[in-house]
C-alpha cells in the first residue's frame, strides 16, 4: 500500500488539474460566444450620437469607404463626400477670412456690436456716443471723457436721523437726551444741521446746542467740515467755530470728531465712536464710546481743563423697519479733573449709570 501522504498528494494534483481544465473550457466558450455575438452586430443600426469619442486618434481612419446609407443623416446631409475631404482645408484655429467676397457691403453704415471683439465694442459705442476723434481718456474711469457718468454723484439727495431719542433711569432723578442730524447735497458737498442735548424729567432741559456745518468729501470715507456751534443751554449762551472730521475709520467704526473755539477763545475738541455688530439683518448691537478735553477751565459753566468727560453707551436694537427702530440700552458717565471737582462742590455725582429705553429713525 502507498503511504497515506503518497495518496492524499495525488488526489491534490487530480483535482487542481480538473479545476483549470474546467476553467479553460468555461473562457473558451466565453470568447467563442463574444465572437459570435460580434459577428452578427448590425452596425448600420447603432444609434452613436451619445458616443463619446474624446481622445480617438481618427486621422487614419478612411471615410471614403464608409458606408452611410443606413446612417440616420438629415437628408441635406447624406450626400456628402466625406472621402473627398482634404484635412489641410481644415483651420481649427481660427477662420480664413482671405477668401471673403466684400463686395456689396455697405462698411459706412453702424453695425450691431453684439457679439464682436472687446475692441469692436469700444470703437461702435465711441462711434454710437459722437465722440470726436482723437477720443480723451477719463483718467479717474479710463473710458472716453465723452461718455456720460456711470453714477449721477451731483445729484443732491438729503437724510434726516434721529439717532437717539431716549429716556434715561437711573438711582437718582431720572432724565432724557437726544441726538440727531440731517444733510443735503452731493456726494462731495453737504449742508449739515446737528443737535444735541439733555435733561431731567423733573426738571428743564440742561444741556442743548446746534451746529451748522459744510462738508466736503475729501477721501472715500471722511468728509471735511466746517461751520458754526450754538449753545442754548446752559445759559449764557454762547457760540463757538468748528472744525472737524467725519467718516468711517478702518474696520468700519464711525467717527465724528471736531475742534471748538469759543467766542471768548476757550478750545475744546470732542470725539464719538460708534460701530455695528449685526447678530441679524434687524438686531443690531451698538457699543459707542465719548470723549471731551479742554485747553482752559471755563468756571461758569463748571467745566475744567484736560480730560473733562467720558460716555460709554451700548444698545440694542430691533430695526422692524429699516427706518425706524426701538431700542434698550445701557450707559456710563464720568467726569474728571477739575471738572468733577465743580460737579461735587454743586452738590452733583461725578459719574453715573443709566437704563435707557429710545427709538432710532431716519427718512
Amino acid at each position: 500500500m502507498k503511504p497515506e501522504k503518497n495518496i492524499m498528494l495525488e488526489t491534490t494534483q487530480i483535482v487542481m488539474r480538473s479545476a483549470i481544465l474546467f476553467m479553460s473550457g468555461l473562457l473558451l466558450l466565453s470568447s467563442s460566444a463574444a465572437f459570435a455575438q460580434t459577428s452578427s452586430m448590425n452596425h448600420g443600426a447603432m444609434n452613436m450620437g451619445n458616443m463619446n469619442m474624446d481622445g480617438m486618434d481618427m486621422k487614419d481612419m478612411e471615410h471614403g469607404s464608409m458606408s452611410m446609407d443606413s446612417m440616420k443623416m438629415p437628408p441635406e446631409k447624406k450626400h456628402m463626400q466625406h472621402g473627398s475631404m482634404a484635412d489641410s482645408a481644415v483651420d481649427d484655429g481660427s477662420t480664413r477670412m482671405d477668401n471673403m467676397q466684400y463686395e456689396g457691403m455697405d462698411m459706412d453704415k453702424p453695425r450691431d456690436a453684439t457679439g464682436m471683439s472687446q475692441r469692436g465694442n469700444s470703437a461702435a459705442l465711441i462711434q454710437a456716443n459722437g465722440c470726436e476723434k482723437p477720443v480723451k481718456i477719463d483718467p479717474t474711469t479710463g473710458a472716453p471723457a465723452c461718455w456720460p457718468k456711470p453714477v449721477m454723484d451731483q445729484e443732491p439727495y438729503g437724510k434726516v436721523l434721529i439717532d437717539q431719542l431716549e429716556l434715561g433711569y437711573t438711582d437718582g432723578a431720572d432724565g432724557y437726551s437726544w441726538e440727531a442730524d440731517a444733510w443735503w447735497g452731493n456726494d462731495y458737498d453737504k449742508l449739515w444741521l446737528k443737535t444735541e442735548g439733555e435733561g431731567l424729567q423733573d426738571g428743564g432741559v440742561e444741556a442743548a446746542e446746534i451746529q451748522v456745518l459744510y462738508s466736503r468729501l475729501i477721501s472715500p470715507y471722511f468728509d471735511l467740515q466746517i461751520g458754526l456751534r450754538y449753545d442754548l443751554e446752559p445759559e449764557p449762551e454762547r457760540g463757538f467755530a468748528v472744525l472737524g472730521v467725519q467718516g468711517l475709520a478702518p474696520y468700519w467704526f464711525e467717527t465724528d470728531t471736531a475742534l471748538f473755539v469759543s467766542e471768548d477763545g476757550d478750545v475744546s475738541f470732542r470725539g464719538e465712536f460708534e460701530y455695528e455688530l449685526l447678530f441679524t439683518q434687524r438686531l443690531i448691537l451698538t457699543p459707542s464710546f465719548e470723549f471731551t478735553l479742554a485747553a482752559q477751565d471755563v468756571p461758569e459753566y463748571g467745566l475744567g481743563s484736560g480730560l473733562r468727560s467720558t460716555e460709554m453707551g451700548l444698545r440694542l436694537r430691533y430695526e422692524i423697519q429699516r427706518e425706524f427702530a426701538p431700542y434698550i440700552g445701557v450707559t456710563y458717565e464720568q467726569l474728571y479733573g477739575e471738572t468733577a471737582d465743580f460737579a461735587e462742590a454743586a452738590g452733583e455725582e461725578t459719574s453715573s449709570t443709566a437704563f435707557v429705553v429710545g427709538i432710532r429713525a431716519w427718512f
